[in-house]
């Protein structure tokens, strides 16, 4: 789907029911071309997206977008997103823990950064999209989760990306402590340690295959 020339954009990570009710009772879709990624659309926000455009002058058409791409140069876009994914999650690294040990900052950046990588993809490739269009407004707004803010800080001189609001992110950010406090205590009083599935064997060969995500824009490679 090619983007229209002066019209305003917006770009949704998924579409949900909660979604675009929360962008209808705001008045921020309408008069709105918007682009979904149609691996995170549920079928009930379809239903609703088709009603909603008969009533609203809005469109919603699926984003299509691919990391198996390159660009002008002849450079792949994973080059762009492993750019913007290590910028991320170095700054807040250097903003806020510049003054803590070595090993509390690898691990906060590994910690960080399996939080962020399906949307740091969207948000490059949704750059890709809309270079050299001269669109008069394009607008990002990704799942709600509560490290949203670094992407909308890293990405603001480019372009504006919201966080849609989410009860279930808010949950599980509660919860999650807990729940590994309970597993490692369990792990603590019934089990008596790590055990391995993996042969030390060196006569035995064998090859690692690298599981790739199966949500989003992962699923065309």
């Amino acid at each position: 789907m090619i983007v229209k020339q002066k019209s305003k954009t917006l770009w949704l990570e998924s579409l949900t029911v909660g979604g675009i009710l929360f962008l209808v009772l705001r008045n921020g879709i309408a008069r709105y071309e918007v682009f979904f990624d149609e691996h995170k659309a549920t079928p009930g926000a379809l239903r609703l997206a088709a009603i909603v455009a008969k009533i609203l002058p809005v469109q919603f058409y699926p984003a299509s977008l691919c990391l198996n791409q390159k660009d002008e140069k002849g450079l792949s876009l994973e080059y762009y997103r492993a750019d913007n994914h290590c910028a991320v999650v170095g700054m807040f690294c250097e903003n806020e823990l510049s003054g803590d040990p070595a090993w509390l900052q690898e691990m906060t950046k590994c910690f960080i950064s399996s939080q962020l990588t399906d949307r740091v993809t969207f948000v490059t490739l949704v750059l890709h999209r809309i270079r050299g269009a001269e669109s008069s407004e394009h607008l990002i707004y990704l799942s709600g989760h509560y490290l949203n803010f670094l992407l909308q800080d890293f990405f603001k001189p480019q372009i504006k990306v919201k966080s849609l609001p989410s009860i279930t992110a808010f949950l599980r950010l509660v919860a999650t402590p807990f729940a590994l406090i309970v597993r490692a205590g369990r792990q603590q009083l019934f089990q008596a340690g790590v055990k391995g599935n993996i042969r030390e064997n060196p006569a035995i060969p064998a090859v690692w295959i690298e599981l790739a995500p199966k949500s989003g824009v992962w699923k065309q490679l």
